[in-house]
C-alpha cells in the first residue's frame, strides 16, 4: 500500500517491493530517526494546507548493500507514507463559516498518513551530519491540501510493514 519502487513499468507484475519494506525486521523505533529524521522545517502551512514529512529513502540494506542513486530517487519521488507535522488554520474547516467539518479532521499532528504520489509542494532539507549516518542525507517535506489525505495508518501499527506498488 505505501512502500514502493518500480522497475520503470507501470504493470504490477513488473514492480518490486521497496527497500524500506525489506528493512522491517529492524525495530520501528530504531528506524524512525533514519526514515523521519528530526530536522526543523521552516515551512508553515497556510489556509487549508497540511505540512507532512515524507518517509526518507534508505540508502543501505540490512546486509550492507549501498543502493544506487537511481533507486533512492525513485523511492524519494514516489513515496506516499508521511508523518503529519502541522495543520494550517483552515484545515478541516468549512471555508465560509470556519466551523470544523462535521466528520472532524482527517488527520492529526503526529499521525502517519498516505498522500498522492504526485501531490503537494515537495521540499528537501539536508540533514545535519550529527543527525545522520549518511553524508548528504535529506529530509523530505510536502505541503498538501487537507483533502489530499488519502488514508491513515492505525495507531500502534508499524507503518514500515505496509507494502505497495505503482
Amino acid at each position: 500500500m505505501i512502500w514502493s519502487v518500480a522497475s520503470g513499468r507501470m504493470k504490477m507484475s513488473q514492480t518490486t517491493p521497496s527497500t524500506v519494506s525489506r528493512l522491517t525486521s529492524r525495530n520501528f523505533n530504531e528506524l524512525l530517526p533514519t526514515i523521519f529524521p528530526d530536522v526543523p522545517c521552516p515551512i508553515d502551512p497556510r489556509g487549508n494546507r497540511v505540512l507532512v514529512q515524507i518517509a526518507t529513502p534508505v540508502e543501505k540494506t540490512d546486509g550492507g548493500i549501498i543502493l544506487p542513486g537511481s533507486e533512492i530517487d525513485v523511492q524519494k519521488w514516489t513515496q506516499k507514507l508521511c508523518k503529519v507535522l502541522r495543520l494550517g488554520k483552515l484545515a478541516y474547516r468549512d471555508r465560509d463559516t470556519l466551523e470544523e467539518w462535521p466528520e472532524g479532521p482527517w488527520c492529526k499532528v503526529g499521525e502517519y498518513i498516505r498522500i498522492p504520489q504526485y501531490g503537494g509542494d515537495r521540499t528537501e532539507i539536508v540533514v545535519p551530519p550529527e543527525l545522520s549516518k549518511y553524508d548528504g542525507h535529506v529530509a523530505l517535506f510536502a505541503t498538501i491540501s487537507d483533502r489530499d489525505v488519502w488514508s491513515g495508518v492505525d495507531e500502534g501499527f508499524n507503518p514500515l510493514t505496509l507494502k505497495g506498488w505503482f
